[in-house]
């Protein structure tokens, strides 16, 4: 999985986030493994209730395997207040098929994604990509 740590912005007030996966570069994993992702978020502002974290496990290709990890934080974001920390870990289960994948992340409220920057990552359509792993 990539880095120790990406950072990046949401619009939403939810403010800025980074996400702890471990190892640097592109990282191997057998199929069907469980990955930790461990969360921490500033909060910035005020956040209206309903916003959830997306998290997703692609390998981009057409009619691919894809994984979905979505989860509404441990504690719901309309509870933070600004300038608190909160974190936490979730577990995703990686593809059986083997491949190369990214993982993307980003917040949700029904269709609606709150925009997305990452001064280090690659971001498309408010959607972060947080890691890479090769599944073999």
């Amino acid at each position: 999985m990539t880095g120790g740590g990406i950072t990046f912005l949401f619009g939403c007030g939810a403010g800025l986030a980074t996400l702890r996966t471990g190892g640097s570069g592109t990282s191997t994993a057998k199929p069907g493994d469980t990955i930790a992702l461990t969360w921490t978020f500033e909060a910035r502002g005020r956040v209206a209730p309903g916003w959830k974290v997306f998290v997703h496990v692609d390998s981009g290709a057409t009619g691919s395997t894809f994984v979905n990890g979505d989860h509404a934080p441990v504690r719901p974001f309309e509870w933070w207040q600004p300038g608190q920390f909160i974190r936490y870990t979730t577990n995703v289960t990686l593809p059986r098929v083997p491949g190369h994948y990214t993982v993307w992340a980003g917040l949700f409220l029904g269709d609606q994604r709150a925009h997305a920057s990452a001064p280090h990552a690659r971001v498309d359509k408010d959607a972060v990509a947080v890691a890479t792993i090769e599944v073999r």
